[in-house]
């Protein structure tokens, strides 16, 4: 430390950020100041400048080496290191010889240093430094016994080659410095360049090098970015001279320059600006604790431990632990183990075991004392998770809880449960049979599955153990209201209750386990209410669901409380509560009493312990059943199929439109005598004998077999016609057949005449229906329509002459069974031999029963 220093002329001294110096002292405590900036003098109270040198604002000037420059300063007020003691040892060994060297000299004038006196003082001290020697007569050293002092103290060989000009200089050196000490530590550290020597071109390249190729998420290493630099270098001098090409520095210099990077802003690049915060975070001391339930912490973590299954004992997985911690006592408020995942419903669950008295627990754990934390807290430290939704929320705000929101991927905010959790994985956990460890390594060739024997409940009888019977019986670091302080959980607790601390708790406990249910909103039907394709039922719905309908014609007249609910009673909207832990009840909240009314599912034996996850787990393995069942490859196949079908009928509908429009006087003129004729066509049948020959057998398979192999083709072909297609033919007219399927027979009424004029046959190309392209040019007449078609297609056979047909009488089918029978034979023979006009062929063949 140096000397005292006081305001005086010649001091200099630092003030807000300015140097002076003291030019003249002044009575009443004045002083006149230099500024050394501006050279104005300025005068100053000393009493107003010790004040602020008690409050650090104001500095004297350091002068001498080792000290600190500083750029935003204009004197050095620091020195590069505070105390002595910090400098290794043979530093401080140096500094202390020199002043024990420079000592005696001190106490002479400038004039008495002769070169003399100080090369007898520097001898005298040598002596002094050699064991052997006589304390009052030292001798100067011989070479063996230099060689001697320097295998003992090898930080002494600077001190046999010093001149008196470095003693000289030392001694300028602790008077300027005001006696200070540190004046005299070598100054070995400021040896060599302080800053790099780069050309602002060269600083250029080497920082776009180090953005482009070190600061980023690949996180190449330094020789990228020498690579990287030095290309630059190469292309820069392509385009120079030789003369002036740029000179590439030393790796080690690179190296270096990137060390003094902001090692922040370099983790930010590389790393990622979370892992960057969480590597260089300062942490501050939190709020200070009074009492129990003042501030709980709650959060979730999977047990490093494999579950089996208590029949077949096999391993099941590892489950889910929410667990409430206490702040102030460290006593676990409550727990909650599920192989649900993180969720609302694990939350409410832990909630309502921590919240409620835990008598039971001594009695069906067995453990020796008592489970005493419960009731409300009065804050409650959640992360920021998407599990924990606006229902928590609203059932906190009821419950008279300040719910606290942790700032993403920052647990250090709530460390005293992430704190719990490690403890209770390395007692507890880890030294389970079946545990999985925190990490493979540790596992190492442990089998976890293989040693697995404990089943779920016997885990929650050895965490109760483990929490009643251990933990909150140890001694332990940050309870008690301090970061710092230790304590017992069960002891803080257990005090907390003799100085009359009463938990707080609802006022029903019905009304506790409404609270922590989730909300939704369902329409009331006849059948009841769905809700995750699950029906719940009472008969209390049927009046609410009357109200409701009532409401939608009349004017409402309910309670002020329900009138925010005025569009939602309109649309028959109610509000349900449904715990996620069972789903055998609902409550529907009444809107016109503003009450929750308990509603049980229809289906009670399923829904008995169901839970939500459970239920949704079950619906999508059902799904998953039924789409194994569909043999997808055949059902599209089928869908290619119909469509197929449909495309093949839209075109032959288009093709078929001309003939249909021209034949729609022949359809209903072929419907009226077909509807006429069928009943003695059949008669005549049925009395006229079946030729059983071998002629006749092969006539009829004459007659058949052309109709077989045409139909057929037809239905491998869309486009295949054939005149030989009888039923095919009547059926693209649309005439309704009834149960004909062969052959149409006409019959002439009383007095021998046929219904209509027969017309003349067509020919094979015309039988065939034909294209748009091909349609005969129509003739402007004023014939109707069928009689100028008909006109069109009698050229061909105008000399053939017309056979005279005894006209039907249509509509009184009773005359007709008083014709002889040779008459409609032969008439039958007639038509037979013929080939009507409008295209259809007809031949004799029997009817098929």
């Amino acid at each position: 430390m140096s000397q005292p220093v006081t305001f005086e002329p010649g001091i200099r001294y630092l003030f807000q950020g300015r140097g002076y110096q003291v030019v003249l002292i002044l009575s009443g405590g004045m002083l006149v100041a230099r500024n050394l900036e501006t050279n104005a003098l300025v005068s100053q109270r000393l009493a107003e400048l010790w004040h602020h040198w008690q409050e650090n604002t104001l500095e004297f000037a350091r002068e001498g080496p080792n000290l600190d420059e500083q750029a935003t300063t204009p004197l050095k007020t620091r020195s590069t290191f505070t105390e002595l003691a910090d400098l290794p040892p043979h530093l401080q060994e140096i500094a202390r010889h020199r002043y024990q060297l420079i000592r005696p000299l001190l106490l002479l004038s400038s004039r008495q240093r002769t070169k003399e006196v100080v090369e007898a003082r520097i001898q005298t001290y040598l002596s002094s430094l050699n064991p052997a020697s006589a304390p009052h007569t030292p001798q100067p050293l011989e070479p063996e016994e230099h060689q001697t002092m320097l295998a003992s103290s090898p930080h002494l060989a600077p001190f046999f080659d010093i001149t008196p000009r470095t003693v000289s200089r030392w001694i300028r050196r602790y008077q300027e410095s005001h006696e200070d000490i540190r004046s005299l530590v070598p100054s070995y550290h400021q040896r060599g360049p302080r800053h790099h020597r780069f050309s602002p071109l060269l600083e250029h390249f080497l920082q776009e090098a180090i953005k482009e190729t070190y600061l980023t998420n690949v996180r190449a290493p330094v020789t990228h970015v020498i690579t990287a630099f030095k290309k630059r270098i190469i292309l820069e001098n392509a385009t120079r001279p030789a003369e002036e090409h740029l000179l590439a520095p030393g790796n080690m210099t690179i190296y270096r320059y990137i060390q003094r990077l902001d090692a922040l802003d370099v983790d930010t690049a590389r790393l990622g600006k979370a892992h960057a915060q969480r590597k260089h975070h300062q942490t501050q001391l939190g709020p200070l604790h009074t009492r129990p339930n003042q501030r709980a912490e709650l959060d979730f973590a999977r047990l490093d431990l494999l579950v089996v299954d208590p029949n077949d004992r096999l391993p099941i997985g590892r489950p889910t632990i929410a667990a409430i911690r206490d702040k102030y006592t460290g006593y676990p408020l409550g727990v909650f183990i599920s192989f649900d995942p993180p969720s609302y419903r694990v939350a409410m669950e832990c909630m309502l075991y921590a919240f409620l008295p835990k008598e039971h627990v001594q009695t069906q754990f067995h453990t020796q004392h008592a489970y005493l934390a419960f009731g409300i807290p009065e804050v409650l430290v959640v992360d920021n998770g998407m599990e924990l939704d606006r229902d928590l929320e609203l059932a906190c705000l009821q419950l008279g809880i300040e719910l606290q929101h942790m700032p993403v991927r920052k647990p250090w905010f709530k460390g005293s449960i992430e704190r719990w959790f490690r403890t209770l994985n390395t007692d507890l956990i880890h030294v389970t049979p079946g545990t999985t460890f925190s990490h493979f390594l540790e596992r190492g060739d442990y089998q976890s599955q293989h040693h697995a024997c404990i089943t779920l409940d016997k885990l929650w009888e050895l965490l109760h153990l483990w929490i009643v019977d251990v933990y909150t019986q140890e001694v332990h670091r940050g309870v008690g209201g301090h970061p710092r302080g230790k304590g017992i959980p069960a002891r803080l607790w257990e005090q907390a209750l003799e100085e009359h601390f009463v938990p707080r708790l609802p006022p029903s406990r019905n009304d506790l386990l409404v609270l922590v249910s989730r909300t939704a909103t369902r329409t009331i039907h006849h059948y009841g209410i769905e809700f995750e394709q699950l029906r719940y039922q009472d008969p209390k719905l049927a009046a609410l669901r009357s109200k409701l309908a009532r409401a939608k014609t009349y004017r409402s007249t309910h309670s002020a409380i329900a009138r925010h609910r005025e569009d939602e009673i309109k649309e028959g909207i109610v509000h349900i509560k449904y715990y996620p832990g069972d789903l055998s009840r609902i409550w529907v909240l009444d809107p016109f009493s503003n009450r929750y009314l308990e509603v049980e599912a229809v289906d009670k034996d399923y829904t008995q312990q169901l839970s939500l996850w459970k239920h949704r787990v079950i619906k999508r393995y059902v799904q998953e059943e039924l789409k194994r069942q569909v043999n997808q490859q055949a059902l599209v196949l089928a869908k290619a199929r119909l469509q197929q079908c449909i495309t093949d009928e839209i075109r032959l509908t288009r093709k078929l439109r001309t003939r249909q429009s021209m034949t729609r006087w022949w359809n209903e003129q072929v419907t009226t005598w077909i509807n006429a004729s069928t009943h003695a066509a059949a008669e005549t049948f049925i009395n006229t004998p079946v030729d059983t020959s071998q002629d006749g057998n092969r006539e009829v398979t004459e007659e058949h077999a052309p109709l077989e192999s045409s139909l057929e083709a037809e239905a491998m072909d869309p486009h295949y016609h054939s005149t030989t297609t009888t039923l095919a033919g009547v059926a693209d007219l649309s005439a309704p057949l009834g149960d004909i399927q062969e052959q149409v027979f006409l019959q002439p009424d009383q007095n021998g005449q046929t219904p209509f004029e027969p017309f003349p046959p067509l020919s094979f190309e015309e039988c065939t229906p034909f294209d748009k392209k091909q349609r005969p040019p129509r003739k402007s007449t004023t014939a109707p329509r069928h009689r100028r078609a008909r006109q069109g297609q009698s050229s061909a056979t105008a000399q053939e002459p017309e056979e005279h047909i005894p006209p039907l009488h249509t509509g009184q089918q009773e005359h007709t069974s008083e014709l002889p029978l040779t008459s409609i034979t032969e008439l039958t023979t007639t038509i037979t031999e013929r080939q009507q006009s409008f295209g259809i062929a007809v031949r004799s063949t029997h009817w098929r029963s």
